[in-house]
């Protein structure tokens, strides 16, 4: 990264950029117009000369006339020197009616620097030449009115007369790139000024982590000026985001650590990428993978990581800060451990809103303890990332081992299906062995779950199934009825269910199921 401090060089500035642009444009347009201009220039002064050489030939007319019809050798020769004294007349020539030559007279060319410039604008050299008639003189009644009696011709250096249009031209280019280079720094130091230096001032305070920025007098009404005004308001709202979240974060902290629940903060990444894998490959039966691979279930258990735990967790755990005995979860769920994650991995993939299970845990010093698993699922379509576990002890809400034993004994013996669900989240507490014959599912797998993974799904949730078991219990009456029942096979098979309600001291409203059917 780098860092709005340090030095720009002149031309990486946005003026250098800004003024290079600029004059750019501008010599662009000078040097056309300044062509233009000089084209304009050429062709004036090609007319000019045409027009003072034709003049000039004018004026010697009357004596080269006499010099040719008095055929006067002394005369012609003086009209030629005259031709010669003109400027840039290089060669000069009398001619008689006869056509032969009086006098000729030449001197040498000048030497110009740009000969083929020259020669392009001008040529090599231009040839002026004029008639000897005697029209208008007295001596045109004896001959005839059309009577020529010679001939004046005149050669042009357009050496000698290129030279001063070219400096003149020169003058106008060299103007016109000098007015460039003036108009080009006096445009980089006002970009600058108005430009670059207050956005360089503005990067400075940025880096240096600055919360307002505080643009010049004169900016404020211009684009800068917003644009200062736009971070304002942008620096304001991130703060106050910032301020609240760090709030809101003590307060989950602070209820984190002083919560008499036992809670754990885990980072589900390497569930997320199992189940993007699995969707990638196009999976639909996840449990049957799942039985088929128990290996990736260990994996993924043992890839998860705890990122922290609160004190009720050490307290109920036997545990001391920083023990690695919480760093994953293979040591609390110890043998229950793949099934646990394998009822996870199938909530996670049925895009249930919570996981939550009754089941024994081990502390750090090798004791058990009954307790309830729960965590909140993301939303369908939202990634997993770190999760909260909440593990709730229920030891002590379990009667005591002498209590319970008979009811267990009477319960296991009955040749009829038999099962016991707490209403208030309609999930299984208790199960007999004929239940486990029937539905193909063992006593560690259905206690804890809902209700619903014996029946075929009929009803739209949980809910609806909890609100309808309390309707049959608030009617003070028991029901019975065939329903539609669901082996772990996914077989389906009609059983006749008889249901009885009970209050349980501990758990609230219950309800007795009894299957049997006609087989």
């Amino acid at each position: 990264m780098i860092s709005a401090t340090n030095k720009t060089r002149l031309t990486s500035s946005l003026a250098f950029k800004q003024a290079r642009l600029a004059v750019f444009v501008g010599l662009l347009l000078g040097l056309s117009f300044s062509a233009l201009q000089i084209l304009f220039d050429l062709r004036r002064e090609v007319a000019s000369i045409d027009a003072t050489y034709a003049r000039t030939l004018a004026a010697f007319e009357d004596t080269g006339y006499q010099a040719a019809f008095g055929l006067d050798l002394k005369l012609a020769e003086r009209v030629v020197d005259g031709l010669l004294l003109q400027p840039a007349v290089i060669e000069a020539t009398l001619i008689d009616s006869y056509g032969d030559v009086m006098s000729r007279k030449t001197m040498p060319l000048s030497q110009t620097r740009f000969p083929s410039l020259v020669e392009v604008t001008f040529g090599q050299s231009r040839h002026f030449e004029a008639d000897l008639s005697g029209n208008d003189r007295p001596q045109a009644t004896a001959t005839g009115s059309d009577f020529v009696a010679g001939r004046l011709a005149i050669v042009v250096d357009t050496n000698a007369l290129a030279s001063a249009f070219l400096q003149r031209s020169a003058l106008v280019l060299g103007f016109g790139l000098l007015r460039n280079l003036v108009l080009a720094v006096i445009l980089t130091y006002l970009f600058y000024r108005l430009v670059t230096r207050p956005l360089r001032r503005m990067a400075r305070a940025i880096d240096a982590g600055a919360e307002t920025l505080s643009p010049p007098a004169r900016n404020r009404s211009d684009e800068l000026g917003a644009l200062a005004q736009a971070y304002n308001q942008q620096t304001q709202s991130r703060v106050f985001t910032e301020r609240q979240l760090m709030a809101e974060e003590q307060k989950h902290r602070a209820l984190f650590e002083t919560s008499d629940i036992s809670q754990w903060i885990l980072d589900f990444a390497p569930v997320e990428n199992l189940r993007q894998s699995l969707e990638a490959e196009g999976l639909d039966n996840i449990e049957a993978f799942l039985e088929q691979n128990p290996q990736r279930i260990t994996d993924l258990m043992n890839a998860i990581r705890v990122s922290s735990v609160n004190a009720a967790t050490l307290t109920l755990f036997k545990a001391a800060p920083g023990s690695t005995y919480l760093q994953t979860l293979s040591g609390i769920f110890a043998e229950d451990g793949p099934t646990v994650m394998q009822e996870l991995m199938l909530a996670i993939w049925d895009a249930r809103p919570a996981f939550r299970r009754e089941m024994v845990l081990h502390t750090q010093d090798n004791n058990v303890f009954r307790a309830i698993v729960s965590l909140p699922l993301p939303p369908p379509g939202a990634r997993l990332g770190d999760v909260t576990l909440s593990i709730v002890d229920i030891s002590m809400l379990s009667a005591p081992k002498e209590a319970a034993s008979l009811p267990a004994e009477v319960l296991n013996a009955l040749e009829d299906a038999a099962c016991t669900v707490r209403l208030s989240d309609t999930s299984i507490l208790m199960v007999n062995p004929a239940l486990e014959r029937l539905f193909q599912h063992s006593a560690g797998k259905l206690v804890g779950q809902p209700l619903l993974l014996l029946a075929v799904k009929t009803l739209a949730d949980e809910q609806t199934a909890a609100r309808h078991l309390s309707n049959v219990i608030q009617a003070e009456k028991g029901w019975h009825g065939s329903v539609d029942c669901q082996r772990r096979d996914g077989t389906h098979f009609t059983s006749h269910v008889r249901v009885s309600s009970h209050f349980h001291d501990q758990h609230g409203a219950l309800a007795i199921l009894s299957f049997r059917t006609s087989g």
